[in-house]
């Protein structure tokens, strides 16, 4: 195709519908592989303290997705034992 690694890049970070060189290129993704929950991952609940809201998710990874904030945030807040709402609006439980 004679295109560089940087082009197409920039093409996909644009997400452009201009061929290039006269191909017409499109992504292919594969969503099950962030959706997918290994055998080390621990169910966690989140509980919105304001709206007292119980959501229930498979991994910190995929709750942490859903509430913007690191896995790492979620791993910290539990290993340390912390009782204080996190950024005073969730609190983690492990299931």
């Amino acid at each position: 195709m004679d295109i560089s690694r940087r082009r197409l890049g920039d093409y996909f970070l644009n997400q452009s519908d201009a061929p290039i060189n006269g191909y017409l290129l499109s992504k292919v993704t594969d969503t099950l592989s962030t959706d997918v929950v290994s055998k080390q991952s621990r169910a966690i609940e989140v509980i919105n303290v304001d709206t007292n809201e119980v959501a229930t998710y498979p991994s910190f990874t995929l709750a942490a997705k859903a509430l913007n904030i690191s896995p790492a945030s979620i791993s910290v807040y539990l290993r340390k034992g912390r009782t204080k709402p996190f950024k005073g609006k969730y609190k983690f439980k492990l299931i």
